[in-house]
């Protein structure tokens, strides 16, 4: 009898300890939050500038299953991401991998629009200065000039007569 009591202690520890283990997620188990944070930085191929996270085309159900897989193998997120780069292209990632692409993509649009402001400051404390007064000059126009020349010219051979 109390073995069979034993026996009874024994599966009744067994049930518990195997309901808690199915409780406890599995370590090989990817959130869907896990993939969403890999999928943001890529676009659907098909649809023009939607998220990979957010689009719901079938190609885009299935790269979303393939980070799936590739996180549960232990990859890490720029492998995945250098992987659909090879295989997909430039175009899949939403930032790209080029130092030089990057830098001219993030700092270019800020760059530009300090410059276009510096220039509107410039313009708008140039028209606000007054204008200098520039004096009128002391000399004769050429019309003037020639024109006395012949006045001078006319008093002269009134005066010979």
């Amino acid at each position: 009898m109390k073995w069979i009591y034993a026996w009874m202690y024994v599966c009744a520890g067994l049930v518990f300890t195997l309901t808690v283990m199915a409780q406890t997620p599995d370590p090989t188990t990817v959130t869907a939050d896990e993939v969403n944070v890999v999928a943001r930085q890529m676009y659907c191929m098909e649809c023009e500038n939607i998220p990979l996270d957010v689009c719901g085309t079938q190609a885009c159900v299935q790269w979303r299953e393939e980070i799936r897989l590739q996180l549960a193998e232990g990859k890490t997120a720029n492998e995945i991401l250098e992987y659909f780069r090879v295989h997909h292209g430039d175009r899949a990632l939403a930032i790209p991998r080029s130092p030089w692409q990057r830098f001219l993509s993030l700092w270019l649009p800020i760059i530009g629009i300090i410059g276009i402001v510096a220039l509107g400051f410039n313009f708008l404390r140039q028209a606000s200065q007054p204008t200098p007064h520039r004096p009128t000059s002391p000399m004769p126009k050429a019309e003037d000039a020639s024109r006395l020349t012949y006045q001078q010219r006319l008093d002269q051979d009134l005066n010979n007569l």
